[in-house]
This record gives C-alpha cells, structure tokens and sequence, in this order.
C-alpha cells in the first residue's frame, strides 16, 4: 500500500472533496492554524504541531486559516 502526500501552503480557504475517495484522511499542521470544517458540521481548530485523523466517512471539509500562513500535510491511502 502506498500513501498520498500532499503540502499545501495556503493564506485563503480551500474546500476537498473526498466523495470519491474511499480512505481515511489525516491532516499535520505544519505552520500556523487553521479551522477545519467537515460535511457533518464538525469544526476543530488545528495549531502547528497538531493532527488530525478524518474518517473514511468524511465526505468533504473546508479549511480556512486564521490569521496569515498555513501549512499543512495531507495524507490517505
């Protein structure tokens, strides 16, 4: 099994549609913070050193970050 690892770098919000994807989802939050929501209305927010696990079930999430920068990896199966 190989693993998908994508960076983003990002000042804006950004929406990821997992739908299609039949794999948990997890998130590293390299630099800065950012609040994440989830097709369910969860919202959590996530700090530079922090991560966090979606599950196979998540459908799609918006991240916007908060207050400048924010770098985050994206990894799934």
């Amino acid at each position: 099994t190989y693993f998908t690892t994508s960076l983003y770098d990002m000042t804006e919000e950004i929406s990821c549609d997992y739908s299609e994807l039949d794999s948990f989802v997890i998130f590293i939050c390299m630099e800065g913070s950012c609040k994440m929501r989830d097709n369910e209305g969860n919202e959590l927010t996530v700090s530079a050193g922090e991560s966090i696990l979606l599950p196979a079930t998540t459908q799609d999430i918006t991240i916007t970050p908060e207050g400048g920068n924010v770098k985050l990896l994206e990894t799934y199966v």
